[in-house]
């Protein structure tokens, strides 16, 4: 299986680095096929929820 992309738009550092520690905690399974991208295209978008970008056109799914 191709690994899947995540991208993070507008988030403040500490969440990032959060995200990055999931991410190394999980990645030794052979079942986690997900990396962090730092330019699109992505398979799936982390967006901070006060962004304007959220809050002036939210996506198609908007998980809070």
């Amino acid at each position: 299986m191709s690994m899947l992309r995540l991208g993070t738009h507008e988030l403040p550092a500490a969440e990032v680095v959060l995200v990055q520690t999931l991410f190394r905690l999980f990645a030794y399974r052979e079942n986690f096929h997900w990396c962090l991208a730092s330019a699109p295209p992505y398979d799936a978008l982390l967006m901070n929820g006060a962004s304007d970008a959220v809050t002036n056109n939210p996506p198609p799914l908007f998980i809070t």
